[in-house]
């Protein structure tokens, strides 16, 4: 040990520390905006499958009640009426997902079928679209478009 200088010690100094917080920083900002719009994306396909649901489920009522069944949608909400005019559900459009349409009706018929607008679209605020769709007539569907879908 003798010619070894002790006064010098080992570890990070000050200017290490802050390059390597530096490329964190950056590569945090890199990945946050790509996480941000698969949140959104999940959001979107989970709220689509839940109205989904929600209407076959009115369906369901409205065949064995043997009476019409209502589905309002306004104010950001999906509000699914019995055929008494109760209360069965309500879907809140969740944020930051928005709808293109402002106000819409749908009927649930005792034969299941649903009448009222044929798409009602959501959207992210990145662009991506779903389209809760009626299947002619009978059945809602769910489908997911691209990032221009719905423009």
């Amino acid at each position: 040990m003798e010619g070894q200088d002790s006064s010098k010690q080992s570890g990070v100094s000050f200017i290490e520390l802050i390059v390597v917080i530096s490329l964190l920083a950056l590569a945090t900002s890199l990945v946050a905006p790509a996480v941000g719009r698969t949140i959104d994306n999940m959001r979107l396909r989970s709220f689509g499958r839940a109205v989904r649901n929600a209407f076959d489920g009115a369906q369901v009522r409205a065949r064995i009640d043997q009476a019409s069944n209502l589905v309002i949608f306004e104010e950001g909400r999906f509000r699914f009426l019995r055929a008494d005019g109760t209360l069965a559900a309500t879907l809140i459009v969740p944020s930051p997902i928005t709808t293109l349409e402002e106000r819409a009706t749908y009927v649930v018929s005792p034969a299941g079928h649903v009448l009222g607008p044929d798409t009602f679209v959501l959207e992210t605020p990145g662009g991506r679209a779903g389209a809760i769709g009626l299947g002619g007539g009978f059945g809602v569907r769910f489908t997911e478009g691209s990032d221009d879908a719905g423009q």
